[in-house]
């Protein structure tokens, strides 16, 4: 039989034991006798693989086609002639050359585009980190680019819920010292503005303002010891415990 299409393809299909089904070089009985003659179906059969032969001017592929089962169904054989596919090189040099322009092209395109996105992201960080100093209230960042970029911004978003935290201790403690405060200094301003409208001259009454401020304040000192030994213990720097320790436990270990 003979297989129609395009007359440049030299195509064969064979049969396992190397008999002709198909082919289009059914007008070129010389090149078809060139074909069968360098068939090797041994090779195909042993092995399952194709082979490449030459013979005078002509390029010969033979490749097995198989089933699921990997069982050897037939060959088929495409064939070729070495002037011509020498003639067809500058064509294919030319689409080589047009695919690397092009490929170049795309590349540069992509690393540009890489660039833009890396330095958005890279300029939201900087800007968001440059206004950490700032009164204005700190927004997180949208968690995208490459791994690198997210690994910044997710570092970025967890300063940003750490100084929240410390924002709402610090409003909460400032709330707190505030009511603490505010009670005995209540207190202690009642008792002198009733000293300065004449309770003093009522001794047992003047007396009991005066304990009465005295409490207060005694309330004031435990709050006052606090806060100081909280602001060394910012502000200070740390003290080391030094003691002497033998070494022999720890050598002996």
């Amino acid at each position: 039989k003979e297989l129609g299409g395009d007359p440049e393809i030299r195509l064969s299909i064979l049969q396992p034991n190397g008999d002709l089904l198909e082919t289009n070089l059914a007008e070129d009985p010389a090149q078809l006798e060139q074909l069968l003659s360098v068939l090797n179906r041994d090779v195909i059969m042993t092995t399952g693989q194709g082979y490449f032969q030459m013979q005078f001017n002509l390029a010969h592929v033979f490749m097995p086609v198989r089933d699921i089962q990997d069982r050897v169904l037939g060959m088929i054989a495409v064939s070729d002639a070495i002037d011509a596919a020498t003639a067809r090189l500058p064509t294919v040099r030319r689409l080589l050359i047009v695919a690397l322009i092009l490929e170049l092209i795309l590349g540069m395109a992509a690393g540009i585009g890489l660039a833009y996105y890396i330095d958005r992201d890279l300029r939201a960080v900087t800007e968001a980190v440059s206004e950490i100093s700032s009164d204005q209230p700190l927004e997180k960042l949208p968690e995208r680019g490459p791994e690198e970029i997210r690994t910044l911004i997710q570092a970025y978003n967890t300063t940003v819920d750490r100084l929240d935290d410390l924002e709402e201790s610090r409003r909460q403690l400032l709330a707190n010292i505030v009511h603490e405060i505010a009670r005995p200094m209540g207190a202690i301003q009642a008792a002198v503005q009733a000293l300065l409208l004449g309770a003093d001259h009522d001794p047992q009454f003047r007396q009991e303002l005066l304990q009465g401020m005295d409490a207060q304040l005694n309330r004031l000192q435990p709050m006052l010891d606090n806060l100081t030994r909280l602001h060394n213990q910012v502000f200070e720097a740390p003290r080391l415990n030094l003691q002497p320790t033998p070494l022999s436990p720890l050598a002996a270990r």
